[in-house]
């Protein structure tokens, strides 16, 4: 698990909740997307936590009640992908581990619980799709890029069925991007995704809670 608190060049330990509000992260690329949108929307002193993993998500939300700092945590945000199933699936997970642990879980998607402290949940791609960070990104490329991508995919073989196919989408399109990267968060970092594109309403939406 790693934690940092944007602005600052330190990791911090990651037992430790150091900021009033909370974002816990599914892995790398969300934190990395996240605090570049979080930059984007000038909102400061909100800790992210790359829990690597969906998996993660259970013993991390188990163990909150007991982390050092919790007392004075006002606002706790969890980002994760839809997968295979639609955004409901992981919201009804979410909520069922949230009330297991003793927490006041949302009634909805995107919007804070009544709760202390309050919590929200965002499933990418949109809150309700099947999906994950990939198709929310590659909702902001121009439909003459996708397509030129989706020709490529084809022309190798692939379909919508490939396992993975939404990375490999986003792979294939950063792989022509400039600058050149080969991550889906770092493309953020380095502003190829575009932000201001109505795909990521929803989540700086979500975002302006923790302000």
């Amino acid at each position: 698990m790693n934690t940092t608190l944007p602005g600052t060049d330190t990791p911090k330990n990651s037992s430790e909740l150091i900021a009033k509000n909370i974002l816990i992260l599914e892995g790398k690329d969300e934190e990395l997307l996240i605090e570049k949108m979080l930059k984007h929307l000038d909102i400061t002193g909100i800790q992210c936590i790359d829990i690597q993993g969906k998996p993660e998500f259970e013993p991390t939300i188990r163990s909150l009640p007991v982390r050092p700092g919790v007392k004075n945590v006002q606002k706790i945000g969890f980002v994760a992908d839809a997968d295979v199933e639609k955004a409901e699936s992981t919201f009804n997970s979410f909520t069922y581990h949230l009330e297991k642990a003793g927490f006041v879980a949302p009634t909805q998607l995107v919007s804070l619980s009544s709760g202390s402290p309050q919590i929200a949940i965002f499933v990418m791609p949109n809150n309700h799709d099947a999906g994950m960070l990939e198709d929310l990104c590659l909702q902001s490329i121009s439909e003459d890029s996708l397509r030129c991508i989706n020709d490529f995919m084809r022309c190798t073989g692939m379909s919508s069925e490939t396992v993975k196919y939404q990375k490999r989408q986003a792979l294939a399109y950063l792989s022509i991007a400039t600058p050149f990267t080969y991550q889906v968060g770092l493309a953020a970092q380095q502003k190829v995704w575009n932000f201001d594109h109505p795909c990521f309403d929803q989540l700086k939406t979500f975002l302006e809670q923790f302000h």
